[in-house]
């Protein structure tokens, strides 16, 4: 939400292999004493102002429509829009959910041709008995199917991300004072 709102940059590169967990911190909330696990993002070279066009891309991370330029020799060419990020944190919050990559063992083309396929259809999509199966957690399987929108309009925007009730069900959160975390 930082990096989009105050910056406004896309940083095209969200994925596991750009977290970093911290040592855990004491830290006091409503009055009780708790710990959290910062977490902090690298390869921060790869975030691009918002609107313009992409300089480095992480296949496993891009959304669909990006995938179609690529696959047409045009990926420069994209205009970066904050849902690229949205997409990329839906494919880590997956990752992190079901404890694998969607496109683990795939190789480049491969990825592209799937993302680009006009019937793909993301992780956690159609079938809600295997989506249940794969993240049981209610809140954090609409998240992640939230995030996963083929179309980017769809997609939840990143301030709903951050207010989002996956989150905000494990106790009375204040993003806005930075607590969130």
């Amino acid at each position: 939400d930082v990096l989009h709102s105050r910056a406004r940059l896309v940083w095209t590169d969200l994925k596991a292999e750009n977290l970093i967990f911290m040592e855990p911190q004491e830290t006091e909330n409503d009055g009780s004493m708790g710990k959290v696990m910062p977490i902090k993002g690298i390869d921060p070279e790869s975030a691009i102002p918002y609107r313009r066009n992409p300089m480095d891309y992480t296949l496993e991370a891009c959304p669909p429509e990006f995938a179609k330029f690529h696959l047409q020799g045009n990926a420069y060419d994209f205009i970066l829009d904050y849902s690229y990020d949205v997409w990329s944190f839906g494919m880590l919050a997956y990752e992190l959910a079901t404890g694998k990559a969607y496109f683990r063992g795939k190789t480049p083309t491969e990825i592209m041709s799937i993302l680009g396929d006009p019937n793909f259809v993301p992780p956690l999509g159609d079938d809600e008995e295997s989506a249940a199966y794969l993240v049981p957690d209610p809140q954090l399987r609409m998240l992640i199917q939230g995030c996963l929108k083929v179309d980017p309009r769809s997609r939840i925007s990143v301030r709903n991300i951050v207010r989002h009730a996956y989150f905000t069900q494990y106790g009375n959160q204040d993003y806005e004072s930075g607590t969130f975390w």
